[in-house]
């Protein structure tokens, strides 16, 4: 009897411990396949965590450049454009004489003459479509004058020779108001307007290969320097620094086909 429970005794402990065996590598088969699991998944969540991380930084840093793009407008200003009057020696060239005030503000030393004599496309008048030469000679009393893609290839010719790297735009188009937010930079801009703003109107046509060119009578040019509640700050080559009704302005303006350049 004594041997038998022995015997018993035995098998029981045997099987305790093939138990805990089996116990134990079920265990560790488990942890296994926990930690496999946690390594193939960790990779992807940190792709995730990582591309999560790179959109909410670029819309961060668009929303950065939003805030860059919009200024506060001063409720007034008025830029220290140096005045340069065209008379005597340009009559009719109020639009080089303007480039020339811009060019001096960022400045450049250069005199509206040399503009006109080195850098200004010219052509005869009335035979020379004002959107690609001036018509006549800047010099001379019956000429009639260019719009804004001269001035855009006078200034970039310009530009070129001193080897700067300021750029030159053709603004044409574009509503007044859109304007404010240069001279808040501190950039001023060349409109067409017409003399003291007074009204314009079609004195004479004429044909350049195959186009029909208007001759409008007070064409003038002039410099947008700043602004103030009622008036627009402009620096005018016949006038001199002259305060116009805003209204007045925008109307000229338009009359002349919103033409603008704008260096910088």
């Amino acid at each position: 009897m004594k041997h038998k429970r022995k015997r018993k005794r035995k098998i029981q402990k045997i099987v305790v411990i093939v138990a805990i065996v089996v116990i134990v590598l079920a265990a560790i088969v488990f942890m296994a396949f926990f930690q496999m699991g946690e390594e193939t998944s960790t990779p992807q969540e940190e792709n995730v965590k990582q591309e999560i991380e790179l959109q909410e930084e670029s819309v961060v840093n668009k929303e950065e450049e939003v805030e860059e793009e919009i200024i506060e407008l001063a409720e007034e200003i008025s830029l220290d454009v140096p005045m340069v009057y065209q008379r005597p020696e340009l009559p009719t060239g109020c639009e080089i004489t303007s480039l020339a005030m811009v060019l001096n503000y960022y400045g450049y030393d250069i005199d509206k003459c040399s503009l006109s004599d080195e850098y200004l496309d010219k052509g005869p008048t009335f035979e020379t479509n004002p959107y690609h030469a001036f018509m006549g000679e800047p010099r001379s009393v019956h000429s009639y004058g260019c719009y804004a893609p001269v001035i855009v290839n006078a200034a970039k010719k310009y530009l070129s020779t001193v080897g700067n790297e300021l750029l030159v735009y053709d603004m044409s188009g574009s509503d007044f108001e859109d304007f404010l937010p240069y001279l808040n930079k501190g950039i001023p801009v060349i409109v067409w307007e017409t003399i003291g703003m007074k009204e314009s109107y079609c004195s004479s046509s004429f044909t350049v290969n195959g186009e029909t060119v208007e001759g409008i009578t007070n064409e003038h040019c002039m410099v947008l320097i700043g602004y103030d509640q009622d008036h627009y700050i402009m620096a005018d080559p016949l006038a001199g620094i002259k305060y116009y009704g805003k209204d007045i302005v925008v109307q000229r303006y338009n009359e002349m086909n919103r033409q603008a350049v704008i260096v910088m």
